[in-house]
């Protein structure tokens, strides 16, 4: 809230010195265009300090391309307005017209931006939660691997461990499988049925491994 009123404030005192200037630096008298300009930098104004202010996204990403954005419109807006509102003194709708064809360019623009950047942020989460699923397993195998409880199967558990720390953690297929026969070793008290899951974890890891190692150098 501090930061939109600081935006906000800085944007009247923008507005005011930008009709003082105006007021005070044409002498010879104000033309049509040049109230015309006026309009539009005005107009650029608003929409840049607005967005600054107003504009809410989830990412960061799209917030920075967003307030980077803004002022690249605002002095391209206030350049054109200036330099060649003398070549638009009869023509003055084509003037206009340009500079709403402006704004829709970088309208176009924010809303591109806005759906890339939040696939991006998609994508990311897609992968972080792959990742903790890969990262509990690792970390079940480390407990599973000093538990006194397992003792007869340490070998075992240390290879699934040590398989599992160093596989890929981005990927996420047969993670959720190999999760599941870990929490059953942990549970189980039965030792011909932990030899027979730690089997199986084994078999599923080397199996993600393969996979992921295949899909990586485009075997599939």
């Amino acid at each position: 809230m501090k930061n939109k009123n600081s935006i906000l404030v800085i944007g009247g005192i923008t507005l005011l010195i930008t009709v003082l200037i105006f007021l005070l630096g044409i002498e010879n008298g104000k033309r049509a265009i040049d109230y015309v300009s006026l309009l539009f930098v005005i107009i650029g104004e608003c929409i840049t300090f607005g967005m600054l202010a107003f504009y809410k996204h989830p990412t960061m990403i799209s917030s920075l391309s967003v307030s980077s954005l803004m002022p690249v419109y605002l002095i391209i807006n206030i350049l054109f307005s200036l330099l060649f509102k003398n070549l638009f003194v009869h023509s003055i709708p084509a003037f206009c017209i340009i500079h709403l064809v402006l704004i829709a360019i970088f309208a176009i623009l924010i809303v591109v931006l806005s759906g890339v950047t939040n696939d991006i942020n998609k994508n990311e989460e897609t992968t972080i939660q792959q990742k903790a699923v890969i990262d509990e397993c690792e970390r079940i195998a480390q407990v599973l691997s000093v538990n006194s409880r397992f003792e007869k199967h340490r070998t075992k558990l240390l290879e699934i461990y040590d398989t599992i720390k160093y596989s890929d953690h981005v990927s996420d297929y047969k993670s959720a499988e190999i999760l599941t026969v870990l929490n059953a070793i942990s549970n189980s008290t039965d030792e011909t049925e932990t030899d027979m899951l730690c089997e199986k974890a084994l078999q599923l890891i080397q199996e993600r491994n393969i996979t992921v190692t295949q899909l990586k150098r485009g075997g599939f």
